[in-house]
């Protein structure tokens, strides 16, 4: 099953944290067909991203200033949210710009987890569309925060 797979990991060598995230992401690549985003690390974070290209086909994270966001799933309501030509995770970060918190989620209707990094503030945010229907599980061990698509992929982690 396609998702979204992360970790934060203060204290490693970005090569670590590029191979583990590599193999966890192999994990996932259930078909053939699935594909994968490149891995993104830095100092704070690891993330990818394994999908189907039905949804979002843009390579992720998205990008704007020192905002990275990851996206599973769509937006249904692109119009009613004055976007209707841009893409669902570069609406995310236009929103995030107006409302400087996270007020607008209320008004976006869809099915979709993501995850949200400001490099700046150097803040994780993971979420989930207001129904719950795509999850994201989670887990802290230690100083280091773990995400997952699946709640077995995080267990073993």
């Amino acid at each position: 099953m396609p998702g979204l797979i992360g970790f934060t990991h203060p204290y490693w060598e970005t090569n670590k944290t590029k191979s583990l995230l590599d193999k966890m992401l192999t994990m996932t690549r259930h078909y053939d067909f699935y594909s994968r985003d490149d891995i993104f690390s830095n100092q704070e974070i690891a993330a990818g991203r394994c999908h189907n290209q039905v949804l979002q086909k843009e390579m992720q994270p998205y990008r704007q200033n020192h905002y990275y966001f990851w996206l599973d799933g769509e937006f249904y309501n692109q119009k009613a949210l004055g976007f209707s030509q841009k893409s669902d995770p570069e609406i995310f970060c236009l929103l995030y710009q107006k409302y400087q918190d996270f007020s607008f989620l209320q008004k976006i209707d869809g099915i979709f987890s993501a995850v949200f990094y400001d490099a700046q503030e150097q803040k994780v945010y993971l979420i989930s569309d207001r129904r719950g229907l795509r999850t994201l599980y989670w887990t802290i061990q230690g100083q280091q925060l773990l995400w997952r698509h699946t709640e077995n992929g995080v267990n073993r982690s």
